[in-house]
């Protein structure tokens, strides 16, 4: 009798067999990942890190479960406040000021994660969509298709900047979403019950805690939309009901819709504070998506950075002629998206994905206009295609391949390297960032601060002179102007009467503010040459009658509260209440008023300290609940709290 030979390895061992090529591959992209990001962990705190992360340090750190929920409930950067993306940067620090370098780090290490997430999502996507791909094809095309968007240096902006975690904790839960709603989809045929539990898991879930990292994570139930739409129609298995598309996928994507027709109505409301209309942003963020794909699908070692506020928008289909052009160019790729499902339905997703992903920020939302950390999660699908081409190309062509793959790895790598290796050098970055964008005045303003942090005075000033020569009507490059020469020349009476003319006619945005703090903390320390704290009230004064403080009582505010910081410094306590108090009405925040009552008190001023803290106690009973981000009891306790210290002082 014939026996018949057994094999001796198991499909388990075939599987993994098959897969140890890819997997090796790319382990060694996310070890070179780490080594090409490694230069830019030694940059410094950029832009909105600042505000952003303050918050750790506003109760003396975050040291027990009290000060972590005010922590988590102070955010500042969008509706929901991001409280899991708060609660990440409580990984590096809890408290503040703090160092820039482990908030990079985690930051690269959670760019590797999504890369490992993407990976798993386009395998398992290849698995479930192209029956035909072998275990190996599929690991070698997840492979190369992700290690494309990890090594590509337009991400590197995302990565580096510390406050953009907010982008990639929204990516690492929409990935996860996308993942359990893949597996639950997989499930469908053998145990439809379990699979809708995983499905509905991965689209709610996902998007719920995606939203607490950035509102972005609202997007995911349109994102697997896409996907079915494109790649997933192929699956012979049983696809979702209809009851359950439109009560999972459907009825949220109405709710963003809805949020976002109320966000802008009206529309001049909604976009009084930015310099261009909603039509205007509409036309000109076609123009944008259309620069984006250029920078993705040509890597450049340079980009615009940070700065955009010079970027110039459209007016007209026709002004500039660019914009009805790159209109017609995102219909036509809509279109191919849609059409190419059958026959190139990898081609379909990278397209659709690549739009949707953007239908939150480069809208209608009252945003500002660019900013590259936005293609951070729509881009993620974009080198599939060619990922797909290159790895099912002809045996013929294996060597082609190969030098292509090969190549095009390099060259990611390379521009990478040159870019994170600027940014780990902070001031040489604003400078570069400041040539690249000659008419803004936020990279001009920021190059002198740089060059001022690097000893170099004189260049500071001149960097600034040349700045205002070229943007004349922009208010911050002449308060910076005068900070600057105030520091380290001393500003000439005529300089000063010429920016107070000024003040009270340019238009004015909040950097101004920020910039005209600093004035005022230096005129206060004495530190400056020919403004006295008599001079800068005036200034003030001009500034409140500019008609961009008109509309919104939040420069008053500042305006006030910046007045009641001089007569303070001048030992005016009467003055520097009524500013206070004024500010206080006019901001209408409990928080607001126990911080000025306790810059009064640390200055002496206790009667005026108590009266203040009674105007608060006014203020907090206004307040509805929703509007604190501290429990009611809490407040009510601390002013307590400082009623009797404040009494107590004046009794020693």
């Amino acid at each position: 009798m014939r026996q018949t030979t057994t094999d001796p390895m198991s499909d388990d061992s075939r599987r993994f067999l098959a897969q140890l090529g890819p997997g090796i591959f790319f382990l060694s992209i996310l070890i070179l990942c780490l080594a090409i990001y490694w230069p830019g962990l030694s940059g410094d705190f950029l832009f909105d890190d600042q505000p952003n992360l303050q918050a750790l340090g506003a109760y003396n750190g975050v040291t027990n479960l009290k000060h972590l929920g005010f922590y988590l409930n102070s955010g500042i950067a969008g509706p929901s406040g991001r409280p899991l993306s708060l609660l990440s940067f409580l990984i590096n620090d809890n408290n503040w000021p703090s160092v820039a370098e482990p908030f990079k780090y985690t930051n690269v290490l959670l760019h590797l994660l999504n890369g490992c997430l993407l990976y798993w999502v386009i395998f398992r996507l290849l698995r479930l969509g192209e029956a035909q791909s072998s275990l190996s094809q599929a690991g070698w095309i997840a492979a190369l298709g992700t290690a494309c968007w990890l090594l590509h240096p337009f991400n590197v902006s995302t990565t580096l900047y510390i406050v953009q975690r907010m982008v990639q904790i929204c990516t690492t839960f929409t990935l996860l979403g996308l993942l359990a709603y893949l597996h639950g989809r997989a499930l469908l045929t053998s145990n439809p019950s379990h699979g809708y539990v995983w499905m509905t898991a991965g689209v709610l879930g996902g998007t719920t805690l995606a939203t607490l990292g950035k509102e972005n994570g609202v997007l995911l139930p349109l994102l697997v939309i896409v996907i079915e739409y494109s790649v997933l129609h192929r699956v012979p298995s049983p696809g979702p009901t209809r009851i359950w598309r439109w009560w999972a996928l459907g009825a949220p994507i109405v709710a963003v819709v809805a949020y976002m027709l109320w966000s802008i109505t009206p529309p001049d409301a909604a976009y009084n504070h930015r310099s261009f209309s909603l039509e205007q942003r509409l036309l000109s963020e076609g123009r944008i998506l259309v620069e984006y794909l250029h920078y993705l699908l040509v890597p450049h070692s340079q980009t615009r950075g940070l700065f955009h506020d010079s970027y110039t928008f459209s007016s007209s289909w026709l002004d500039p002629p660019s914009t009805l052009f790159a209109w017609l160019l995102l219909l036509a790729l809509f279109l191919v998206g849609l059409w190419s499902r059958c026959r190139y339905p990898w081609l379909s997703l990278a397209l659709l994905f690549f739009l949707a992903g953007h239908l939150l920020e480069s809208t209608v939302l009252p945003l500002e206009l660019y900013f590259e950390h936005r293609n951070y999660l729509p881009a993620m699908f974009l080198f599939l295609p060619l990922a797909h081409f290159l790895i099912h190309a002809h045996p013929r062509y294996s060597v082609a391949s190969f030098i292509g793959i090969t190549t095009l790895l390099l060259v990611l790598s390379w521009t990478t390297w040159y870019r994170t290796s600027l940014w780990g050098k902070s001031n040489e970055l604003l400078l570069v960032w400041a040539s690249a964008n000659p008419n803004s005045a936020r990279a001009q303003s920021h190059a002198a601060e740089a060059l001022a942090q690097m000893g170099h005075d004189d260049l500071a000033i001149e960097s600034l002179v040349a700045a205002i020569q070229n943007i004349p009507t922009n208010l911050s490059l002449r308060i910076h102007y005068l900070l600057r020469k105030s520091l380290f020349h001393g500003v000439t009476p005529t300089e000063f009467e010429q920016g107070l003319t000024l003040a009270s006619n340019l238009p004015c945005e909040p950097s101004a503010f920020l910039l005209l703090r600093q004035l005022v903390d230096a005129t206060n320390e004495g530190l400056v040459q020919g403004i006295a704290p008599s001079d800068a009230h005036r200034f003030l004064d001009a500034l409140a009658h500019n008609p961009d403080c008109q509309h919104s009582p939040e420069p008053k505010h500042l305006l006030a509260y910046m007045h009641g910081l001089l007569y303070l410094a001048q030992q005016q306590p009467g003055p520097a209440l009524e500013s206070f108090e004024q500010s206080l009405l006019l901001h209408g925040d409990v928080e607001v008023g126990l911080r000025q009552s306790a810059i009064l008190a640390s200055k002496g001023f206790l009667q005026q300290a108590l009266v203040h803290l009674r105007s608060s106690e006014l203020v907090l009973q206004r307040q509805v609940d929703t509007q604190l981000k501290r429990p009611r009891t809490d407040y009510q306790m601390e002013i307590e709290r400082l009623r009797r210290l404040f009494t107590l002082e004046m009794t020693r």
